[in-house]
């Protein structure tokens, strides 16, 4: 019994800083003389504790590799490098790396896993190059209409992905960010590290899925801080129109009430009115603590416009038979360039 706890134990203690855990990833290097140099991959881990802690015989898959007699002092950092030599050449003043592995790291999505000695997961962090690990902007011009891109300076731009609170989760992408610092802080604290950061938002939905017009349509999210239980979460959402209408606000609850399912489980709940046939209505969430906020879709532009939200249309037909019946909807703006 207890070893088959002891894995659960230690990959929760990972989340609440009490080992080592992935900090930053370096998975797509800058091309060199017009090409990808996989040898400039890297990876950086990061022990919070106080103690050192010996890796000798662990190993980091996605990116296959076993360390050696190594270990991580309290409040350190270890780089695993794709290749040493090159990462010594390009970062002299980093001291503490090792690494040489044979497989390189997607420039898409990879799920890294750090596993001890005996082969129990101690952290596990899957990135990608788009979705919450990047930034939704406009694309180029192509012929005076432009559409929606991921962005991600880490992708290729001489970033990297850095963790931002060393001591909350680091399984979610918005706990991370592209480094401020050309070629990232290999070797030191991460250059977008904060003591506190907004709320999670996780899992978002409507439901009914397509809504008739006689249907209340609810938006559920999990919301959750890494330092406050006091989470408020509230709804924007309006009409598809051209031009562009205010947003509303509808508060979010979580006490077991105006649709709400179930009391502080996290999961906060919104009621929106019903709409009649064919409106489209954008919508997005936004989650704040005592300080701090954030909203899911994330904004479109620096200084936070939010116009790449969730859709959903009101729409009483019903497909017939059982072929598969798709719909493709469109903000009004949207829908505009494309007739």
């Amino acid at each position: 019994m207890i070893r088959s706890l002891a894995p659960a134990l230690f990959l929760g203690l990972a989340h609440v800083g009490a080992a080592p855990v992935i900090s930053e990833i370096m998975f797509h290097p800058p091309h060199v003389d017009g090409g990808e140099d996989p040898r400039g991959e890297w990876i950086e881990i990061h022990n919070p504790g106080f103690g050192p802690i010996s890796l000798t015989g662990w190993s980091l898959e996605g990116a296959t590799f076993t360390f050696p007699q190594v270990s991580i002092p309290g409040q350190g950092y270890l780089v695993v490098a794709a290749d040493e030599a090159v990462f010594r050449a390009r970062y002299p003043e980093v001291t503490t790396v090792t690494g040489g592995w044979q497989e390189g790291l997607s420039n898409r999505r990879e799920t890294l896993r750090l596993l001890d000695h005996t082969g129990n997961e101690i952290d596990r962090v899957t990135y990608a190059d788009d979705g919450d690990w990047a930034l939704r902007r406009p694309g180029l011009d192509d012929q005076g209409h432009t559409g929606w891109i991921w962005a991600n300076p880490a992708d290729g731009g001489g970033r990297t992905l850095e963790l931002r609170n060393q001591h909350s989760r680091n399984d979610l992408a918005q706990n991370w960010a592209h480094s401020i610092t050309e070629g990232g802080t290999p070797g030191a604290p991460n250059s977008v590290r904060e003591v506190n950061i907004a709320p999670f938002i996780e899992g978002v939905s409507h439901h009914p899925a397509v809504p008739t017009p006689r249907d209340l349509v609810l938006i559920r999210a999990r919301l959750s801080d890494d330092l406050s239980s006091a989470v408020h979460g509230v709804v924007y959402h309006r009409v598809s129109a051209r031009p562009s209408g205010p947003f509303a606000i509808t508060p979010m609850r979580d006490d077991g009430l105006g649709g709400d399912e179930v009391a502080q489980d996290n999961i906060h709940t919104a009621v929106l009115p019903a709409r009649p046939e064919g409106t489209v209505v954008e919508f997005c969430v936004e989650a704040s603590d005592r300080t701090q906020s954030r909203t899911w879709p994330g904004p479109t532009s620096p200084t936070g416009a939010q116009e790449a939200n969730l859709l959903y249309q009101v729409n009483s037909e019903r497909p017939a038979g059982r072929a598969p019946f798709y719909r493709l909807i469109l903000t009004a703006k949207e829908l505009d360039e494309f007739l």
